[in-house]
């Protein structure tokens, strides 16, 4: 007379396909790093126009830092027991 009146869970993500979106999330944010942020011109002291160009590891350093965090994490992820991923599912996170 006991049924089972849980409702049905949907589709979870393998443990491989969530390691495997967060290292290539992370590498596409460290790859970001390297294009051209910022592009502008404005005259200096003499009157001539200076090109000034800025890239996203000059304009934001932590980026490149925390997407190696974000890299790292993940792969201990993949490699680590339950209780550890207990530990590195949150600092990927943050990251």
């Amino acid at each position: 007379m006991s049924e089972n009146t849980s409702a049905p869970r949907g589709p979870r993500l393998s443990r491989r396909t969530t390691v495997l979106a967060s290292t290539a999330a992370a590498a596409l944010l460290a790859g970001t790093t390297r294009t051209t942020w910022i592009h502008a011109s404005a005259p200096d002291l003499a009157g001539t126009a200076q090109q000034v160009t800025v890239t996203g590891s000059e304009a934001a350093p932590a980026v490149l830092a925390l997407s190696l965090v974000a890299i790292a994490a993940s792969l201990a992820t993949a490699l680590s027991s339950r209780w550890l991923r207990l530990l590195t599912g949150p600092v990927l996170i943050a990251a």
